[in-house]
C-alpha cells in the first residue's frame, strides 16, 4: 500500500528506485568477485582421464567401442569413490561433487589431500581396476569463494602436466606388422573368432574385449 501510495504521489518513483537498487547489487556482486577468501585447510581436487576421446574411439568396431566406454565409466563412476572411501574411512559421498565424462570433482581436507589423490590414481590401476593402467591427470587448489578461478587452476595445472608427457596412446610401427582389424593401429598379436569370422587381434584390444566379457553387462554385443 505504501509503494502505490508514492507512486501516486510521484509517477515513476518505483521504477526509478528499482533500478538504483539492482546496479547497487549488481555493482557489490562485481566488487565481491574481485576479492578471494579461502577456506582454511579446505581443497578442491579435480581428476582428468589422459586421451579419453582416443581411448574409447580407439576402435570403430561396437564391440571394443562398448568395452571402451565401460572401462571408463567402471573407473570413474564407481571404482573412484570406492577406492577413496578406502583409502580415507569416514569420506562423505556428498564430497564427489562430479563424477562422469572421463572427469572427476571432488572436496577434500588438507589433512587427508595425499591419501585422497593416491586412492583416486589407485583407482585406475590394474591391480585395483582389472584392467589397464589408464592414465590419469590430478590436481589440486584451495577451496576459494571464486569457482571460476578456482577451475581456471585447475585446468591449468593439468594443461601444464599434458603438455609435458608424451602422447599415452602413440604407437611405433616398422610397417611390416600385421594391423589389429578392430584398431588398425597397433600390430596384432593373435586371432578372435567372431560370428564365423577370424579377425586379427592386439592385445590391447583382446584385452578390452575380455574385461567386458567377464564383467560387462553387455555380453551378447561379443557373441
Amino acid at each position: 500500500r505504501n509503494w502505490i501510495e508514492l507512486e501516486r504521489r510521484k509517477q515513476g518513483i518505483t521504477r526509478s528506485l528499482t533500478e538504483k537498487c539492482v546496479r547497487h547489487i549488481l555493482f557489490q556482486g562485481l566488487k565481491e568477485e574481485g576479492k578471494k577468501k579461502q577456506f582454511k585447510d579446505v581443497y578442491m581436487v579435480k581428476l582428468d582421464v589422459a586421451s579419453i576421446q582416443e581411448f574409447i574411439r580407439d576402435s570403430e568396431k561396437l564391440p571394443v567401442l562398448s568395452a571402451s566406454s565401460y572401462i571408463i565409466d567402471l573407473a570413474v563412476m564407481f571404482n573412484s569413490l570406492r577406492s577413496v572411501q578406502e583409502g580415507v574411512p569416514g569420506y562423505p559421498v556428498e564430497c564427489f561433487l562430479y563424477s562422469a565424462g572421463g572427469n572427476i570433482l571432488a572436496v577434500s581436507p588438507g589433512s587427508h589431500l595425499s591419501e585422497v589423490e593416491n586412492s583416486l590414481r589407485r583407482a585406475f590401476e590394474r591391480d585395483y581396476l582389472g584392467f589397464g593402467p589408464l592414465f590419469v591427470r590430478i590436481s589440486s587448489t584451495p577451496l576459494i569463494n571464486n569457482y571460476r578461478m578456482m577451475i581456471d587452476d585447475l585446468d591449468f595445472k593439468i594443461l601444464a602436466e599434458k603438455l609435458s608427457i608424451r602422447g599415452e596412446w602413440e604407437h611405433d610401427l616398422t610397417g611390416v606388422e600385421v594391423l589389429c582389424d578392430f584398431c588398425r593401429k597397433r600390430p596384432a598379436t593373435g586371432t578372435l573368432k567372431m560370428e564365423e569370422e577370424e579377425f586379427y587381434l592386439c592385445k590391447e584390444c583382446y584385452d578390452r574385449l575380455e574385461f567386458f566379457r567377464e564383467r560387462g553387462h553387455m555380453r551378447s554385443k561379443l557373441e
